[in-house]
């Protein structure tokens, strides 16, 4: 349906109801036909990329991490552009996890680090990721011990 409306609003609103799909299957399925209708802007593919809760992030990353090549296709740079729209797509890749978090830097190094604009944004994305990870494992025995309790 996305594939042929013309409206932004009606687009928008089709794009709020792919944030609801919780079966990873199906979210994947409506990513790669989001990736290949030809009538597919950037920032509608932001808006599937970013939108969902924790699980269908995870979905989200590991298509990202799968389609790479494809997603940077689909959203080329502009000329002049400080900061392309492609280099967003970097952010869901980090999941605050300290299992993965030197392979996805590296990922991310090697796919992205061509944008313009890209050296600063990984640096900061990184030291970011590496944050979290830190609280969580400094707050997570406190927080499963408080959850005990209730």
């Amino acid at each position: 349906q996305l594939a042929t409306e013309p409206d932004r609003a009606n687009r928008d609103a089709i794009l709020f109801a792919f944030d609801a799909v919780k079966d990873p299957a199906r979210r994947r399925a409506l990513l790669s036909a989001l990736v290949d209708a030809p009538s597919t802007v950037p920032e509608d593919l932001l808006h599937a990329i970013f939108g969902g809760d924790h699980a269908g992030q995870l979905v989200t990353a590991a298509y990202i991490h799968d389609h790479v090549a494809q997603l940077l296709a689909r959203m080329p740079p502009s000329a002049g552009d400080d900061f392309p729209l492609a280099l967003a797509l970097m952010y869901p890749l980090f999941t605050c996890d300290a299992n993965t978090a030197d392979d996805t830097a590296a990922f991310v190094r090697e796919h992205f680090a061509a944008l313009s604009g890209a050296t600063l944004a990984i640096k900061q994305e990184i030291e970011s990721n590496a944050q979290c990870i830190a609280q969580k494992q400094l707050l997570e025995p406190s927080v499963r011990a408080w959850l005990g309790r209730r």
